[in-house]
């Protein structure tokens, strides 16, 4: 089974994703709302425990950085094989799959708007 990350700003590209999944694939709504960003790693881990085993794909709509990295150590720590996460980021109505290697790391920079906003705020700090 597949375990698809949908980083995804609303837009037609989302929508078309969106229609195109099964019924019976597991989809999860911005999971990380109201949690604290260790419950939101404990929930990437309950969210994929054991997903080698389910019969339905899981698909995870999120912005949480927290939940993306902690799935790409996962990987790392060969508990989930690479090949069998799927990122997809969605951006001013663009759509992008973003590959990963058996690492857990990106093959190519991951595309703006998602992790260079947080770091250029914490570089911004630095100026202060």
């Amino acid at each position: 089974m597949k375990i698809t990350i949908l980083i995804a700003t609303q837009s037609a590209q989302k929508d078309k994703f969106l229609s195109n999944i099964s019924k019976e694939d597991i989809y999860t709504f911005y999971p990380e709302s109201g949690k604290h960003p260790l419950e939101q790693r404990d929930l990437a881990d309950e969210l994929t425990k054991d997903y080698k085993d389910k019969e339905n794909n899981i698909i995870i709509d999120t912005f949480s950085d927290h939940i993306l990295n902690r799935i790409r150590r996962l990987v790392c720590d060969s508990i989930i094989d690479y090949k069998d996460v799927e990122v997809i980021y969605i951006y001013d109505n663009k759509l992008t799959k973003v590959n990963m290697s058996k690492c857990g790391r990106f093959i190519k920079p991951f595309p703006k708007g998602f992790y260079d906003a947080t770091l250029e705020d914490i570089y911004g700090l630095g100026d202060c």
